[in-house]
């Protein structure tokens, strides 16, 4: 809990964050949770508070874990279309080409 309120530790959460895989972020999200009063009375908490979106988590867990799953999905897109077009090439947006794929059920 301390790290998460310093400039240095958040950035350090932030990281793991990002690159943890659904279990381990419900195992962050689930520990930093019932301190989130504290983490928005700091700057650097309340960074984390948001980002991880801890307020939905306490909410409804299911809901967050769609949002969090859906998310990485999004990322993903984003960079294979910025890497499309660092290389010229004009694709177009591929959302639509996976859309395409999932209604002919590929």
């Amino acid at each position: 809990m301390a790290m998460s309120l310093t400039k240095f530790g958040a950035r350090v959460l932030d990281n793991l964050f990002a690159v943890s895989n659904l279990k381990q972020k419900e195992i962050v999200a689930s520990a930093l949770s019932p301190r989130e009063t504290q983490l928005n009375a700091n700057a650097f908490g309340k960074f984390l508070s948001i980002k991880y979106g801890l307020a939905a988590f306490k909410r409804n867990q299911a809901e967050w874990t769609r949002a969090i799953q859906g998310e990485g999905k999004q990322k993903r897109k984003k960079t294979l279309n910025r890497f499309v077009s660092d290389l010229g090439l004009d694709l177009g947006d591929l959302s639509t080409v996976e859309s395409k794929k999932s209604k002919m059920g590929a």
